[in-house]
């Protein structure tokens, strides 16, 4: 399934259609920009954007709420096994009272995550002690936080990911003009990341080249796909290999180790060496793991959340909002 094919069109319609403002100058071929908008039916809390088949949508949507085990090469280390363990809020997709932790330490004001040592990512859980397939014992111990770790035990909850195939629409442009129109004293900083795995949607994008990072707590991840196979390995421990323009994309082949130290051979989990390979890349071949692709459709494809009916508190909530300063950073300006 291939999904991901909506224009920047498609998503501006759906962004009116559920209310919020922008995308104004984006008009369909009739020069309208508002014909196709359907506003018949309000959309509910974990519904699809509009122009989404509901069989395909809920074919992304079981990817995503999936469990996996030992057998489908969950681990050796891990924080939960399924996408819609942690993102439960609300619906499927939501935000989550799952928190995951961080260490790390600074070396002359620059941070070091002791990768070495397993970070900075601290994963919560292990497969334990287990026989393999070949009748071995083994046992993969959970990661502990290491002594030279001066940040400690940072806490970052689940986030939301209702409406980010929106945001993932989005040129460069856009997130460059909302921070050059900021005021000066509260100006961000635009983040440019390097594609490790491209969307295959988008032909601007190829391995090694750049583009405003815009998913993760810091912006360091710069689409919808490479969001999902890190998740994916680094939060249930699944490895991936994925073919792009020829190229064979290994970022996220290396199963996480427990401190550093990997797991006994054979001891990773039941599946030796990648966990799920797409195979040879040859004649150009361009193809994202399936999982990956179902659960970078479910999240590209999963409409904002609709707002409320105003009442008279609102309207005085929209106002303060504005007046103490709240939209210098979370504007309502047009893209």
């Amino acid at each position: 399934m291939a999904l991901r094919t909506a224009t920047f069109v498609f998503a501006c319609m759906a962004v009116g259609a559920v209310g919020a403002t922008g995308c104004g100058a984006q008009a369909d071929e009739s020069g309208s920009g508002e014909e196709n908008v359907d506003t018949s039916q309000d959309l509910l809390i974990g519904d699809h954007l509009r122009g989404i088949a509901d069989a395909d949508f809920n074919t992304a949507k079981a990817a995503f709420a999936a469990v996996e085990d030992r057998g489908d090469g969950l681990g050796p280390i891990f924080n939960d096994a399924g996408c819609g363990n942690c993102h439960v809020q609300g619906a499927l997709g939501g935000a989550g009272t799952a928190i995951e932790r961080r260490f790390g330490r600074f070396v002359n004001g620059v941070f070091d995550p002791l990768a070495n040592k397993g970070g900075s990512l601290r994963q919560l859980k292990t497969i334990g002690s287990f026989t393999n397939s070949s009748g071995k014992q083994c046992v993969v111990p959970l990661e502990q936080e290491p002594t030279e770790a001066t940040v400690r035990n940072v806490g970052r909850l689940t986030t939301p990911l209702f409406g980010l195939g929106l945001v993932d629409s989005l040129p460069d442009s856009t997130f460059r003009n909302l921070a050059q129109n900021e005021p000066q004293n509260v100006r961000g900083i635009v983040n440019t990341v390097s594609i490790l795995l491209p969307d295959p949607s988008d032909p601007n994008q190829s391995v090694g080249t750049q583009r405003v990072g815009r998913f993760g707590w810091k912006a360091g991840v710069p689409n919808l796909v490479q969001f999902s196979a890190d998740a994916y390995v680094n939060e249930m421990g699944i490895t991936t290999q994925h073919c792009s323009k020829g190229t064979s994309v290994t970022a996220f082949a290396t199963e996480s180790a427990s401190n550093g130290v990997p797991a006994a051979a054979g001891c990773d989990d039941d599946i030796p060496g990648t966990d799920e390979p797409v195979g040879s890349c040859s004649e150009g071949r361009t193809e994202i793991q399936e999982d990956v692709e179902e659960f970078t459709d479910f999240m590209t494809f999963l409409a904002p959340p609709p707002r409320g009916q105003s009442n008279a508190n609102t309207i005085v909530g929209q106002v303060t909002f504005g007046v103490i300063g709240c939209g210098n950073c979370h504007t309502q300006t047009p893209f």
